[in-house]
């Protein structure tokens, strides 16, 4: 689309075209830009403490719905996604619970940051297709089948990078470090044979 997040995953493709090895596409400028301009479906971030219901419906979901999974088709019809693992994540999840935020703008109800559980979704590099591993309770706020943490997440990315990701090092001192102290390989993201 030719809206901000269409264009920074297109110029993210093309990154990827001419061989740059590591592209982070933010998604929007501003993590709640819709507090200086509600009215600019491009200022929304994805920091919802407040009018969580309507900024996803209208301004969020449609075009995430479009955008993302056009990357993903277009990157796959071109072969990037052979060896590009390409990884959709926030830094929270969202509580399971919504109530107003006083200091935040908005007049509705919106979701707090939630460690405890979120989701992220993982394509390419021989991940396979259509799987969900995890899940959580009905309520949606703690792991309840195969938890996992973001350092299994980041080991994985290391594995797939071709990084042991037990490998330590010797730091000034001479003392071994770990260049990932907590988290294994999540095993079902290994490339399918």
């Amino acid at each position: 689309g030719r809206h901000r997040p269409g264009q920074a995953c297109l110029l993210g493709r093309k990154l990827i075209e001419a061989g740059v090895p590591f592209v982070n596409v933010i998604w929007n400028h501003s993590n709640r830009g819709q507090d200086r301009d509600p009215t600019m479906t491009d200022a929304y971030g994805w920091d919802t403490h407040n009018d969580i219901f309507s900024s996803l419906k209208n301004q969020l979901i449609p075009r995430f719905d479009r955008t993302f999974p056009a990357l993903i088709e277009d990157m796959d019809q071109r072969g990037l996604l052979e060896e590009t693992l390409v990884i959709c994540m926030g830094e929270f999840g969202r509580a399971p619970l919504v109530a107003k935020e006083s200091n935040f703008a908005g007049s509705e109800p919106g979701r707090k940051h939630w460690a405890s559980a979120y989701s992220i979704v993982l394509a390419g590099a021989g991940v396979g297709r259509g799987q969900v591993i995890g899940a959580t309770n009905t309520r949606g706020e703690e792991p309840v089948q195969r938890p996992l943490t973001p350092n299994d997440l980041w080991a994985s990315v290391y594995k797939h990078l071709g990084i042991n990701p037990e490998h330590t090092f010797l730091d000034l001192s001479g003392r071994p470090m770990s260049i990932l102290p907590y988290g294994k390989a999540i095993h079902e993201l290994n490339p399918v044979s």
